[in-house]
């Protein structure tokens, strides 16, 4: 399942977004932002460097060591609005 960011305003009415793993488990918070728009623009940051992480373990896969048993991590996957 896809992970997702979901923007919010606290109750002093400042705004955060926070990322979910497809579990819905929280993986990131933000810091909060006095303007909508400046969460907004800190989401869109943040989504950009999702993309570059989830392309660039699809393009280079660890390779597990010929002297330990380490796995390739799980492919990241997230539905990016």
């Amino acid at each position: 399942m896809a992970g997702w960011f979901e923007l919010s305003k606290s109750s002093d009415g400042q705004f955060r977004f926070v990322l979910k793993a497809g579990n819905a488990e929280t993986i990131l918070i933000s810091e909060l932002y006095k303007a909508k728009s400046s969460a907004r623009t800190g989401l869109r940051q943040c989504k950009t460097i999702v993309r570059r992480i989830a392309g660039s373990s699809a393009k280079k896969p660890r390779m597990a060591s010929t002297t330990s048993s380490v796995a390739a991590p799980p492919q990241l996957e997230f539905m990016l609005n």
